[in-house]
């Protein structure tokens, strides 16, 4: 990740496999947890994933965007 899109949650160390936590919704969304933590998602209904670890809209992905993931949740 180049800085000019990464943020806080990019480098993440010591980062053991039991952290992470995949679930995936009938309606074919997926979100991504870091030690209970949503870290990521894609939303069926777009091109590409949403991350935390992603600053701003680019061929990496997209910011993280709170109105997606409650849609998600639904």
């Amino acid at each position: 990740m180049i800085k000019e899109f990464a943020t806080e949650f990019s480098f993440l160390k010591a980062i053991n496999e039991d952290a992470f936590t995949i679930h995936w919704f009938k309606n074919g969304n997926v979100l991504l947890k870091i030690k209970e933590e949503p870290f990521l998602f894609f939303h069926s209904e777009e091109k590409k994933g949403f991350s935390k670890s992603i600053s701003k809209n680019g061929n990496y992905g997209n910011a993280w965007n709170e109105n997606k993931y409650q849609e998600i949740l639904k």
